[in-house]
């Protein structure tokens, strides 16, 4: 599939530019003591002072990248420490966010369809361990020979070998052809000479028309699919009997009393707290936000980044996680699915973080397990993080693309276990090393919506990405180096030691040259 590439289209009118962005609205705030909480630390208390020294992190995550509004709770066993909104669900019209405010949730949709396919392992109708072909017969015969020895369990933890995103773009088409500030968001291909793929059928046409390839055989590479989770919702389906929503409803909404969970489009039209969504542009050279009401979509697939909630929704959806697959005085998930979900099932292509079943899983977060996801798209940046030996969980929400929902969760965890509110995980360091064991990777790297470009000029290394502007590259490791905003590229070399790969933004970009 030829390269997509994307810049931001430029506008001339902005909601906020050059002026204070937004008032922030502290609109609940749950328990400020810190009674009855237990710390993860071991020291048997919380920090002193740790609610204000978080408060004024989160404000300045919140403040420094303008963002109209955001909801946040943290919870331990089931009980919220924590519950704040900050700024705006409709900036227009000056309404306050609150932590009933629905929000999309972008790809932390994906948790929900590992769950409902663990709970019909659980229920004896599908294994993870089943060939996908077994659910989908139409990926039989000779043109799909490669495809022969993967399970659901590949298309679970993103080792199907599928390539990143190779539908993507056709399963977003509908929605662009509707999008009023589609050139305003730069969006520069004409979606109406695209293909649109708005089922999971449609899907599985596509794919016996066209040519794909796998990267490589299923388990070897992790690379992240929203198609293979267009799948998984097919499969649950097909195995289940009934649609996905309904699905959905009636085996963890309901029981979990989730009532403000859904598809963006039906919360579009049941609830009144629902935010508006904003977008970034840029006006002479500097960043702005604008309102752009119209909510992405894709087609009547829901499962890899179609579904809309709550923090305190969610608060109660990752009860599953943080007690081994009880919540709301139910069993929800047997404990063994819970531990198949949360499992390290493949590593990823940087330091010590793996892929589960819809869940990132970082096994040692400063001794102890934390699981997480996030989910982004138009309007939307999502997090949910759980820590399961605490049962302590955290969910932050967004009406604003690509903003730290992550660091802001990460900074709770942080703030209750009594480390620095900026601790990272696994922080890059740049490390010296002679450039010329570098000069064997340089090359270009392709997937449908990246493109890498490493090379060497007067001895010095340079990346070049999507956007086409060249930056120099620092090492990190003998196989990796990284941009100056800290973003890394991985090498990924065969048994002769040249690179076939690279790993980046949790794609697998295929050597091309």
């Amino acid at each position: 599939m030829a390269k997509q590439r994307f810049k931001l289209g430029r506008a001339n009118d902005s909601l906020f530019t050059r002026r204070k962005f937004f008032e922030l609205s502290s609109l609940a705030l749950i328990s400020a003591c810190t009674e009855g909480v237990r710390e993860i630390n071991g020291r048997g208390s919380l920090p002193p002072g740790w609610l204000s020294d978080f408060e004024a992190f989160a404000q300045d995550l919140v403040t420094t990248n303008r963002i109209p509004g955001v909801t946040l709770s943290i919870a331990q066993h089931g009980k919220v420490l924590y519950e704040k909104a900050f700024g705006y669900r409709d900036v227009e019209k000056r309404i306050a966010a609150t932590p009933e405010t629905v929000f999309g949730l972008g790809s932390v949709s994906k948790n929900f369809t590992a769950m409902a396919i663990m709970q019909l392992q659980d229920a004896g109708k599908l294994s993870v361990a089943d060939p996908i072909v077994e659910w989908m017969p139409e990926l039989g015969g000779s043109r799909f020979a490669d495809w022969q020895g993967m399970t659901l369990h590949h298309l679970l933890s993103h080792s199907s070998g599928l390539p990143s995103d190779f539908a993507f773009l056709n399963m977003y088409t509908s929605y662009l052809r509707k999008e009023p500030d589609r050139e305003r968001l730069g969006w520069e291909m004409d979606p109406f000479s695209m293909r649109a793929i708005d089922t999971y059928e449609e899907l599985l046409e596509f794919l016996s028309d066209s040519d794909l390839e796998l990267l490589a055989p299923p388990g070897r590479v992790f690379s992240y699919s929203n198609e293979g989770y267009a799948l998984l919702e097919g499969i649950i389906e097909r195995a289940s009997g009934q649609e996905f929503l309904p699905y959905l409803q009636a085996e963890i909404l309901e029981p979990l009393d989730m009532a403000h969970t859904t598809s963006t489009l039906e919360a579009l039209a049941r609830f009144s707290n629902l935010t508006e969504i904003y977008a970034r542009t840029s006006v002479n050279g500097e960043m702005s936000v604008f309102h752009s009401p119209a909510w992405p979509e894709y087609g009547r697939m829901y499962g890899f980044g179609g579904l809309a909630s709550n923090v305190r929704d969610l608060t109660k959806y990752l009860q599953v996680f943080a007690n081994e697959g009880q919540a709301n005085g139910q069993r929800i998930l047997s404990s063994d699915a819970v531990t198949e979900m949360t499992k390290p099932h493949i590593k990823m292509h940087r330091g010590g973080r793996f892929y589960g079943y819809g869940f990132f899983v970082r096994p040692n977060y400063h001794g102890h397990e934390l699981l997480s996801h996030g989910g982004g798209g138009k309007g939307t940046s999502a997090q949910i993080a759980v820590v399961p030996q605490a049962g302590i969980t955290v969910v932050a929400l967004a009406n604003l693309e690509s903003v730290p929902t992550w660091p802001l969760s990460r900074g709770a965890v942080n703030a209750l276990s009594g480390l620095p509110l900026d601790t990272e995980s696994e922080p890059l360091v740049a490390i010296d090393i002679d450039p010329q064991t570098l000069e064997r990777f340089e090359g270009t790297y392709e997937a449908p919506l990246y493109h890498i470009h490493f090379y060497f000029r007067d001895g010095i290394p340079y990346l070049e990405g999507s956007n086409g502007r060249e930056r120099p590259a620092t090492p990190y490791a003998v196989d990796g180096v990284m941009f100056p905003s800290g973003r890394p590229v991985r090498f990924l070399t065969d048994d002769q030691g040249a690179a076939w790969a690279v790993g980046f933004r949790n794609r697998t970009l295929l050597r091309v040259d």
